[in-house]
């Protein structure tokens, strides 16, 4: 059991167990209400909508925040931003411990909490505070990176089925993102001075969605079934189990065990590489706003947001029909092909957005290749980091696997964005489009061959039973 306990100390931590094991199994033991699944599906597409606003809201006002808060200045903007990135350490820590205390409570929790943060920058639009709109885009920015919505799915559904209902509700997820625009022409138009109460309705909607969840979901049986095996052990076999996992004693989630486990197993280790490269390309999904806003501000002038806003209204439709199409392709032909085919759209993608901004192309086929690159983009990145990665890691693991597979996402965006944060300095924001298109084909490209020939297919995996060594 590792360092040896004191017996007051061996009598308490027995007590809190009984005490925890007698807690989940009456949990276990409630009948669910009929049609649960029909309506907790409901439920986690409105988290979806509340997720996929939060991490786009800020990218699409990035623009109109820029010029008030931060003088115009990308590089400033940009350099400040990327402390936001830290707190993907943080948040990945937190993220593991559902592996210990159980799904629901982080589901509620972070949706609510990207609300407060929505409201936080609402609140800087107003006194015109850049550290105001930092805390709150730092608030944001760690409440996204959990994802715990998709892990209800993975650990709800029949597995047959998993990822087209997770496909059903991300796409509901990707399409609610049209609010952002809807509420761009409602309360902005033109006037970029007001930017800031775009925010406002989301922020309260967040937090009701998060009361709702609070209300009616149950947690996963996956968790309570896995949690309630590993309290009933005995210390015996507890070290016995984990030795064979190659994990850490007593091991239910952490970070430590998920690096350790994840490398020492070639899946989930070339899955942590190739996630790397496919996030380099991620400052693809955080500048397109920016490129179309200076792109259009020389062809149409003082009308240049309401034709930014054209373009982010078509966006979310092509992205959803991605989303929906990723899962319907992953359970039919498998994981591998559909990140391929998302790779390769998104290639498509930002060719296609790269030469429309340049030439000044229709709002409207801009925001169709915006929508391919990003939602390509993201239908990747699912795929290959969060979808895969799940299906490779036992139950004990999965949440800080995942947490462990974001933190990878660091390595890529410490290349990237310092990259682009020195062209806006050096070579000013017409040089955006350009960066921004070599930082997303370059990388994907290595990725998708690395994909190929390394990874091997997960399609089928029992979550309830996969141990990770299956590929070895």
């Amino acid at each position: 059991m590792g360092k040896a306990e004191t017996p007051e100390q061996l009598a308490a931590r027995k007590a809190r167990e009984q005490k925890e094991l007698a807690r989940w199994r009456k949990e276990q033991a409630r009948p669910k209400r009929k049609c649960y699944l029909t309506y907790l599906i409901v439920v986690l597409s409105m988290v979806f909508i509340t997720d996929s606003v939060a991490t786009d809201i800020c990218t699409k006002m990035k623009a109109e925040i820029c010029g008030d808060l931060f003088g115009g200045s990308t590089a400033v903007m940009d350099t400040l931003g990327m402390l936001a990135s830290a707190v993907m350490i943080a948040g990945a820590i937190y993220k593991s411990m559902s592996d210990r205390f159980g799904r629901k409570i982080f589901l509620v929790l972070n949706t609510a909490a990207m609300g407060l943060g929505m409201f936080v920058v609402y609140l800087a639009g107003n006194v015109g505070s850049a550290a105001v709109y930092i805390t709150g885009s730092l608030l944001i920015t760690f409440f996204i990176a959990h994802d715990m919505q998709a892990v209800y799915v993975l650990e709800t559904m029949p597995a047959k089925h998993r990822f087209t209902y997770l496909s059903i509700v991300s796409a509901i997820g990707s399409l609610g993102a049209v609010l952002i625009p809807i509420m761009r022409r409602a309360v902005m138009g033109n006037n970029t001075a007001v930017w800031n109460r775009v925010f406002l309705v989301p922020a309260v909607l967040a937090v009701v969605v998060g009361l709702i969840a609070m209300v009616t979901a149950r947690e996963t049986d996956v968790f309570i079934n896995n949690r309630i095996g590993f309290l009933e052990m005995t210390d015996k076999e507890r070290e016995e189990e984990n030795a064979r996992r190659r994990a850490e004693a007593q091991a239910q989630g952490g970070l430590v065990s998920a690096f350790k486990f994840a490398f020492r197993h070639k899946q989930l280790r070339w899955l942590f590489i190739c996630t790397m490269f496919v996030s380099v390309a991620m400052i693809g999904t955080m500048y397109y706003q920016q490129i179309m806003t200076y792109g259009y501000e020389a062809a149409y002038g003082a009308l240049a947001p309401e034709v930014v806003t054209d373009a982010l209204m078509v966006m979310p439709v092509i992205g959803a029909i991605f989303t929906l199409a990723k899962g319907f392709i992953s359970d039919k032909f498998g994981r591998k092909p559909v990140a391929v085919v998302m790779a390769s759209l998104t290639l498509i993608g930002i060719v296609g957005f790269f030469l429309g901004i340049t030439l000044a192309w229709s709002p409207v086929l801009v925001g169709i290749f915006t929508g391919m690159y990003t939602g390509g983009y993201w239908c990747t990145s699912d795929a290959m980091g969060g979808n895969m990665c799940a299906e490779a890691a036992p139950t004990n693991l999965r949440a800080s696997v995942l947490g462990a597979q974001s933190l990878c996402n660091m390595v890529g965006m410490g290349v990237s964005y310092p990259a682009m944060i020195v062209v806006s300095i050096i070579a000013g924001n017409d040089a955006l489009g350009i960066t921004c298109l070599l930082c997303v084909a370059i990388p994907l490209v290595a990725a998708i061959v690395l994909f190929m020939t390394k990874v091997a297919e997960t399609r089928g995996i029992d979550l309830n039973t996969v141990r990770g060594d299956e590929w070895d």
